[in-house]
C-alpha cells in the first residue's frame, strides 16, 4: 500500500510542479515524495524537545541535466535543535541513499526547507536545495506525515 501511494504521488507530482518550486534552467530539478514519522510527536499546542524525524524509502525522479535522469531513493533522518512546535522547527538532517549529505533544515508550519551539500550516486558533493510541502496524516500529537518535495541540484 505504501509503495503504491508513493508511486501515485510521484506520478501526480511530476505532472505539475508549483511555481515556487521552479529552479534555474541550468539546474537539475527532481520531484521527491515520501512518508515520514516524528518521535515523540509534536503536540497541537506547546512544543517538544529532542524531536527526531525520519523519511524512509523516499523516491525522487530527476529529469536529468548535470546528473543522470532517473529514479533515486533516499532516507532522511533529522534532529531538532529547538523545542519543535506546529508553527516551526529547526535542526540538522542526514540524507542517505542515492543522494547523501548533511543538511540544515527549517520548517514553518507546512513547508520544510533543507539546504547544504550532497553527493549524487557517490559523486562529488554539490549544493542542494530542497523545498517540501507537508501533509499531516495524524494529529495531536503529529507523528506521521507525507511530503512532496522539489529538489534543486
Amino acid at each position: 500500500m505504501k509503495t503504491r501511494l508513493i508511486r501515485t504521488m510521484v506520478a501526480a507530482t511530476a505532472l505539475a510542479v508549483p511555481a515556487f518550486f521552479q529552479a534555474p534552467a541550468s539546474a537539475d530539478v527532481a520531484v521527491a515524495v515520501g512518508i515520514g514519522s516524528i518521535n515523540p510527536g509534536i503536540p497541537t499546542t506547546g512544543c517538544v524537545n529532542n524531536a527526531h524525524f525520519e523519511i524512509l524509502n523516499g523516491t525522487a525522479v530527476n529529469s536529468g541535466g548535470t546528473n543522470d535522469a532517473g529514479t533515486y531513493t533516499f532516507t532522511v533522518k533529522g534532529d531538532s535543535s529547538v523545542c519543535a512546535s506546529i508553527p516551526s522547527d529547526l535542526g540538522v538532517a542526514t540524507l542517505s541513499g542515492d543522494v547523501a549529505g548533511t543538511l540544515a533544515y527549517s520548517r514553518t508550519v507546512g513547508l520544510i526547507t533543507l539546504s547544504g551539500n550532497a553527493s549524487v550516486k557517490g559523486g562529488a558533493p554539490t549544493p542542494i536545495s530542497i523545498n517540501c510541502e507537508v501533509e499531516v496524516i495524524d494529529a495531536n500529537p503529529v507523528r506521521n506525515f507525507a511530503v512532496t518535495c522539489a529538489v534543486q541540484l
